[in-house]
């Protein structure tokens, strides 16, 4: 029997993407103007303080045993505690659910995650500007928010999508963007944190070059059929397969049955 034993799991931003991206529950709220922005952030500080979110008194001292989601939060967390134990664990990803549809039969539809809406606005307003002005093709081009949308419509949106742009580094691994890989959309993300994972079935930018960004994407919408973007949307669901029931559940009981031989 383990008398004591302290499990952490991942960072608190990662985790509540996890619950804002599980099954049938509602999107996260599109947040489009700085009031709400400001509204979101005041919750937020009052809620940390609430529970005594990030004071050192509340932390663990002692760490035996960490589940992570992501080689970019592995290493910090063995860093933070060198003497846990860390295990990985991986998303599981319906690609039945989530079907994949080829470039060829896509809609003209670019889909944005609500997350890190500082620049994802910067970028909609960019693509959306040079649309008025006929300097790229995106006029009959549909942008979409991310928003109030059960798994089903998600699912169904994104076999429908072009494009999938998710511009948040600060994420455990987000299940959004393998679903967007597993439904065969271009996804479009930073190279920073864990995205390095995704590296061969994504589209990745320095961050902040909101620029190379818009200009990757007007040519997405240009030439989405020819065989760079067909072999990249490939890639993506072959790897989005990977993400299956059985590899979840033998991570999480491989880890618990060490955590318990081991009196982790």
């Amino acid at each position: 029997m383990v008398e004591s034993c302290t499990i952490l799991t991942m960072p608190a931003h990662s985790m509540m993407a996890e619950i804002h991206n599980a099954p049938g529950k509602q999107r996260m709220p599109v947040i489009l103007d700085r009031r709400r922005v400001d509204a979101v952030a005041s919750s937020a500080r009052g809620q940390r303080e609430r529970c005594g979110g990030y004071r050192l008194g509340r932390l663990p001292r002692i760490v035996k045993a960490i589940f992570t989601v992501s080689k970019h939060n592995q290493r910090h967390l063995q860093f933070a505690f060198p003497n846990a134990k860390l295990f990985r664990m991986y998303s599981y990803i319906d690609v039945k659910r989530f079907r994949f549809a080829p470039l060829s039969r896509k809609e003209k539809i670019i889909v944005f995650v609500c997350k890190a809406m500082g620049p994802t606005m910067v970028l909609y307003h960019s693509l959306a500007a040079r649309a008025v002005s006929r300097r790229n093709t995106l006029q009959g081009y549909d942008f979409r928010f991310l928003t109030g949308m059960t798994e089903e419509e998600v699912a169904q949106l994104l076999e429908r999508a072009q494009i999938l742009v998710m511009l948040n580094t600060q994420e455990g691994l987000p299940r959004t963007v393998l679903e967007g890989m597993a439904s065969g959309c271009v996804v479009v993300t930073f190279n920073t944190g864990c995205f390095d994972e995704l590296r061969e079935g994504t589209v990745q930018f320095d961050h902040d070059d909101l620029v190379a960004v818009a200009t990757t994407i007007e040519d997405i919408a240009v030439n989405c059929s020819t065989e760079r973007w067909q072999r990249l949307a490939l890639r993506a669901r072959a790897h989005a397969e990977l993400c299956s029931l059985d590899r979840q559940s033998g991570a999480l009981l491989g880890a618990w049955a060490e955590v318990l031989r081991n009196q982790l």
